[in-house]
């Protein structure tokens, strides 16, 4: 079979199942495939509200026990579009190269979207491009999950702040567009007549795995601002190869063969496809794709030198998640990290212990 790929054929609408998720082990995404405007809601494994004091309870607000939290959205708004009905819909996550893609047509223009988060360079970079030149209209739109002011100013938007508990906590993007203008509008940035489009993203926390640092280290502006401009210098095709050669090298290391589906069921998209086998029905292509998603979540929120994976992985769009999106030395962890010996991805297994020793 081809690479097992995650495949829908409408827009997601809900975040927990519809939403698909991109991660380089500190940087989660969760892309909703939009067409006349892509939400991109993400998190930065580090960003926990409290104050490092166990009340008893799942407090999950600036005190006490705290909480993961929500880091921000992204929003990138189209316009200029004739109003006809898309044809062609299709989003994938290709699960053994971690590209993301949207794409369809509309108005006689076939537009494709891609996206990854990259390990090498440290940002989740997004590509928008169309088959007409001149095509790309709209604004880019970034919001904090905690309520920062955004900044707008040149190419960029960012938004800064200081959590209750003292964490520091920062994010930015930057557009690079091919033709056309990008201009400043209060705070938003407005894209016009572009013939491609280029965002990078990247967030940060004050965070340090030390005790005798108050679990506080550096401001985490510059160090994100410094990986967006190395970003930058670089092609997006370099980019997109680095982080391919990075993550496929990883997921590679393990495959399993069971038999073909019946080409009428592997031709449906994935929720489909689900439903049925939810009945009854046979397919095993289905089953190979879950078994690699699994390692692919598992490479995709831990990774070395990083914080282990918690209750739901590196993904969170709420600030007062369940069980506060925490860490249970039970079950739980176990079932993150069944795959990381069984399935040849020890380095993954590293946060984990690197956390409890």
């Amino acid at each position: 079979m081809s690479n097992p790929t995650l495949r829908y054929h409408a827009p997601a609408t809900r975040w927990e199942s519809e939403a698909l998720p991109l991660g380089n082990g500190r940087l989660g995404a969760m892309l909703f495939g939009g067409i006349s405007e892509e939400h991109i809601q993400f998190n930065e494994q580090s960003l926990w509200s409290g104050d490092n004091n166990w009340d008893g309870a799942y407090q999950t607000d600036d005190h006490g026990f705290g909480a993961y939290r929500n880091f921000g959205d992204l929003f990138v708004m189209f316009t200029g579009g004739s109003g006809e009905t898309p044809t062609d819909y299709r989003r994938e996550l290709d699960i053994a190269t971690g590209i993301h893609t949207t794409s369809f047509t509309q108005s006689g223009i076939n537009f494709a979207r891609e996206a990854f988060a990259s390990r090498p360079a440290q940002v989740v970079v997004l590509r928008y491009t169309a088959s007409q030149k001149g095509a790309l209209s709209g604004r880019v739109r970034l919001k904090s999950g905690q309520g920062a002011a955004v900044t707008a100013r040149g190419n960029e938007l960012l938004f800064e702040g200081v959590m209750p508990n003292t964490l520091k906590h920062a994010a930015a993007i930057q557009v690079l567009n091919t033709g056309g203008k990008l201009n400043v509008e209060g705070e938003t940035l407005v894209f016009s007549g572009c013939d491609a489009l280029t965002v990078l993203l990247n967030a940060r926390t004050s965070y340090k795995p030390d005790y005798a640092s108050g679990w506080r280290g550096e401001a985490p502006l510059p160090r994100l601002m410094s990986e967006l401009a190395a970003a930058q210098k670089k092609s997006y095709t370099v980019l997109k190869n680095a982080h391919v050669k990075d993550l496929s090298g990883l997921l590679g290391r393990a495959r399993i063969e069971l038999r073909q589906t019946a080409p009428a069921i592997r031709v449906k998209p994935t929720d489909e496809r689900l439903k049925l086998y939810g009945k009854g029905g046979s397919d095993p292509e289905l089953e190979v794709t879950l078994f690699q998603y699994g390692r692919y979540l598992l490479a995709s929120c831990s990774r070395p030198g990083g914080l282990p994976a918690n209750l739901q992985g590196l993904w969170n769009e709420s600030n007062s998640p369940a069980w506060a999106s925490d860490y249970h030395n039970n079950i739980n962890v176990q079932m993150n990290y069944w795959a990381a010996e069984t399935t040849n991805l020890s380095e993954c297994h590293e946060p984990l212990m690197d956390y409890i020793v």
